[in-house]
C-alpha cells in the first residue's frame, strides 16, 4: 500500500503513513469499499480503539530490573481483543487477496479488452467514478487528500486539541499504572486461547497466499517488460479497484 501511495500519488513517507492508518480505521468502522463483503461488518462487530501497529507487539522495553513499569506499560497497550482485531484485518486481507489473485488469473492470460462485470460498481461507496490517470490507481488516491483547515476551522482545531491535552493531563493523575505482573497473566489469557490460536491458524494459509500472488504478480511483470510489441485497448471504462488494476496492467502489456 505504501508503495502504491509513493509512487502513484506521490505522497511523503509521512503522507502515505498517514493514508495507510486512515485506511486501517476505516475497515475498522466498515466504511471501506470492501465493507459490504465481510461477516463482520454483517455482524456489527465492534472493535475498541484505533488500528495498532506491528511495533506495539515487537519494540517492547528492554529488560532491567528498573524497568517493570515500562515493561507493564508496553503490554497494556494490547488491547483484550486482540482476537477480534486480527479477525476484521484478516477479513480484508482475504478479500484483498482474492481480487489480486484474479486479477493475476486475467493478467496470464489477458482478453482484448478491459474486463467487465456486472457486479462492479460504477462509483464508490462515497458516490465518486473510478478514475484513472497514467495509472489505474491514481483516481483512488487522488481524492484522499485532506482539504486545507480555513483559518476559523484551523483555530478550532488547535483549542479542540488543546482542551484534549488538558483532559489528558486530568486523567493521567486519576489513573494507575498496571503491574506488570498482572498484565504478562493478561496477555497470557489472549495468547494461550484456543479461539486465538485458531485465528493464527487462519493468518498463515493468508500469508501463504500473499507470497504466492506477489511472486506471480513479479513474473508478470518481467515477462511484459521482456516481450515485444505493446497492445492496446480501448479507454477505461470505469468499475471497481480489481478492474482499474487489470486495466492498469494491461496497457503495461
Amino acid at each position: 500500500m505504501k508503495t502504491m501511495y509513493t509512487t502513484v500519488s506521490k505522497q511523503s513517507d509521512k503522507e502515505a503513513d498517514a493514508h495507510i492508518l486512515q485506511s486501517y480505521k476505516d475497515v475498522y468502522a466498515c466504511k471501506d469499499d470492501l465493507a459490504d463483503s465481510r461477516a463482520s461488518c454483517k455482524a456489527g462487530v465492534t472493535i475498541s480503539g484505533d488500528f495498532i501497529p506491528c511495533s506495539t507487539y515487537t519494540r517492547t522495553p528492554e529488560w532491567t530490573y528498573r524497568n517493570e513499569e515500562d515493561i507493564a506499560v508496553a503490554l497494556s497497550a494490547i488491547p483484550d481483543d486482540l482476537e477480534t482485531h486480527i479477525m476484521v484485518e484478516l477479513e480484508y486481507y482475504e478479500l484483498i487477496v482474492e481480487k489480486l489473485e484474479y486479477g493475476v488469473s486475467i493478467a496470464q492470460n489477458p482478453p482484448s479488452k478491459p474486463p467487465e462485470s456486472s457486479s462492479s460498481p460504477s462509483t464508490d461507496s462515497n458516490g465518486n467514478t473510478w478514475g484513472v490517470h497514467s495509472e489505474g490507481f491514481s483516481g483512488l488516491m487522488d481524492k484522499a487528500k485532506p482539504s486545507k483547515c480555513s483559518p476559523a476551522t484551523a483555530q478550532a482545531k488547535i483549542e479542540q486539541q488543546r482542551k484534549q491535552q488538558l483532559m489528558d493531563s486530568a486523567s493521567a493523575t486519576s489513573c494507575t499504572i498496571p503491574s506488570l505482573e498482572s498484565e504478562i497473566v493478561r496477555i497470557n489469557t489472549i495468547l494461550d486461547s484456543s479461539s486465538f490460536k485458531k485465528i493464527l491458524g487462519v493468518s498463515k494459509a493468508t500469508l501463504k497466499r500473499m507470497v504466492k500472488v506477489q511472486a506471480d504478480i513479479e513474473e508478470i511483470k518481467k515477462k511484459w517488460s521482456d516481450e515485444g510489441p505493446k497492445k492496446s485497448y480501448v479507454n477505461f471504462q470505469g468499475g471497481d479497484r480489481i478492474a482499474s488494476l487489470l486495466f492498469s496492467m494491461q496497457q503495461v502489456r
